[in-house]
């Protein structure tokens, strides 16, 4: 903007006005109004996110300090691993700690279909002819919602986050501890756990916040030079935020939002597949499910209980 204002300062002069205090109004104030006026007051949506930066894995936000994995799909359920991952969040969540599950069930199946292709390279011309139909076809799949007959092909991804506020003492060290521990436990469940870093976080949040169909399969980078929220929409997309949902306006379609009304009295992993459907009921599209653990008693609340 330093290039507009340093103009339009000189606009007086062009009209003919030699001194700045001859001019009824200040050029950028009404350039404000006017921009304001024409976009009704809208703001950019990297501006509602909490994001800050990035380093080593850990995110910075305005408040608090979190890190994230993405595991491996969880294939059904059995009492050990919900015993074992019941104990480590009762036991091992540090005090004012948020953690969160996150299943993202998305209509971007590059990653498993190119596998599925990479796998198909040899058996001539024939062969490579059937694999570009049968591609073509499950990518129809995945982002025909209206007439696939319950063949919605969709990419389930699985992430784990933990967030702790700035203001805990040695919350870098606190997080960095758990981090270890997060990791080691959700490895020895044979869970795969990979630590995410800045571009994953503008992957997957950039596909929440601006639903698309269609995507360029080059992977974004995170430059540090640059704000982190400011990377993770595109800008100049139009996008009205309501209370209901996200109305994409490059693609005409809706993202939108649900909460729980009531809670059951305890966490039950093994019912948490429940939440995706049945074979006579499932969710018609892409969608994502968020559930958080808190560890916000304290000691005294802890001690009550």
């Amino acid at each position: 903007m330093f290039w507009i204002e340093k103009y339009l300062s000189r606009f007086s002069k062009f009209c003919g006005f030699r001194l700045p205090g001859e001019r009824e109004v200040d050029p950028m104030q009404e350039l404000m109004r006017l921009l304001n006026e024409d976009t009704k007051g809208a703001i950019p949506l990297s501006h509602m996110l909490l994001y800050d930066y990035t380093i080593d894995g850990i995110f910075y936000n305005k408040d608090s300090l979190g890190i994230f994995f993405e595991i491996d799909p969880i294939i059904g359920s059995n009492e050990a691993i919900e015993k074992n991952l019941t104990l480590f969040f009762t036991d091992h969540i540090p005090e004012h700690g948020h953690l969160q599950f996150l299943v993202v069930a998305d209509t971007d199946i590059r990653p498993a279909i190119n596998c599925w292709e990479k796998g198909r390279g040899y058996g001539g011309e024939l062969i490579k002819k059937m694999t570009r139909y049968r591609k073509r076809f499950i990518e129809d799949l995945a982002v025909d919602f209206a007439s696939n007959e319950g063949r919605l092909v969709r990419n389930y991804r699985f992430f784990v986050s933990f967030s702790i506020k700035k203001d805990v003492k040695n919350s870098l060290e606190v997080i960095n501890k758990f981090k270890s521990k997060l990791y080691n436990k959700l490895k020895t469940e044979r869970l795969g756990p990979n630590l995410c870093y800045g571009a994953d976080l503008i992957e997957i949040a950039g596909s929440l916040l601006q639903m698309e169909l269609k995507k360029d399969d080059r992977r974004k980078r995170y430059d540090v030079i640059n704000d982190l929220p400011g990377q993770i929409v595109e800008p100049l997309t139009p996008n009205t935020v309501l209370d209901k949902g996200i109305i994409h306006h490059k693609t005409g379609l809706m993202t939108k939002m649900f909460s729980v009304k009531e809670l059951p009295p305890s966490f039950s992993l093994g019912q948490m597949i429940n939440l995706l459907g049945d074979d006579k009921r499932s969710i018609p599209g892409r969608f994502a499910i968020s559930y958080t653990i808190s560890n916000n008693l304290g000691k005294s609340g802890t001690s009550a209980i």
